[in-house]
């Protein structure tokens, strides 16, 4: 107790998550969005399990700034736009080695599907519309995630305008959290920081 206060347990669950859950306004014009601020639902769900949030950084907003056009990953894959992804994934991985070493849980990753740049699973294309592959930013965080060897961390793709779903894997997600503290990294691999 301090002062009359009762001492709250802190959760060691932690989701790393787009910038653009926690901030739709920062999405590119032309995006049309479902929610006004952050994504109501898969925070609430985070909040309810006392799941830790830690917003990833945005490079859309490096590279282009707020007001930006909507694009398809073509117009982003560029060596200038790939090495903003890969410090700010460096950053990420850099955040998350610290967290596990302190004892945390990572759930998972969170992505935005069809995003240029934090897609999971699906992208836009010139000339070939909606196709099977990650945002610049998600290849980016995966390749450093494997030499690591915690490239098991779950990384899901959420689907704004079917959130449905993507509420019912995130569920799934937590519920299997016992198995997932079982993260480990290899230190002499992640001594590189």
């Amino acid at each position: 107790m301090i002062k009359g206060k009762e001492v709250v347990k802190r959760s060691k669950k932690v989701v790393f998550v787009s910038f653009c859950i926690l901030s739709q306004s920062v999405r590119a014009k032309g995006v049309s969005i479902r929610f006004s601020a952050v994504v109501d639902p898969i925070v609430k769900l985070l909040m309810e399990n006392n799941v830790n949030i830690v917003q990833m950084p945005c490079p859309e907003l490096c590279y282009e700034g707020v007001l930006r056009e909507a694009v398809r990953k073509d117009s982003y894959d560029n060596p200038e736009f790939r090495s903003i992804c890969k410090e700010h994934a460096n950053e990420t991985i850099k955040t998350l080695h610290t967290m596990l070493k302190g004892g945390f849980q990572i759930i998972g990753i969170l992505g935005v599907e069809n995003s240029p740049t934090c897609g999971v699973n699906f992208v836009f294309r010139d000339g070939k519309g909606r196709v099977r592959e990650s945002g610049i930013f998600i290849e980016e965080l995966q390749q450093l995630l494997m030499p690591l060897e915690i490239k098991s961390i779950p990384i899901i793709g959420i689907q704004v305008y079917n959130i449905k779903n993507s509420m019912s894997e995130l569920k799934n997600l937590i519920s299997k959290q016992a198995r997932l503290a079982d993260f480990t990294v290899d230190s002499r691999k992640a001594e590189c920081w």
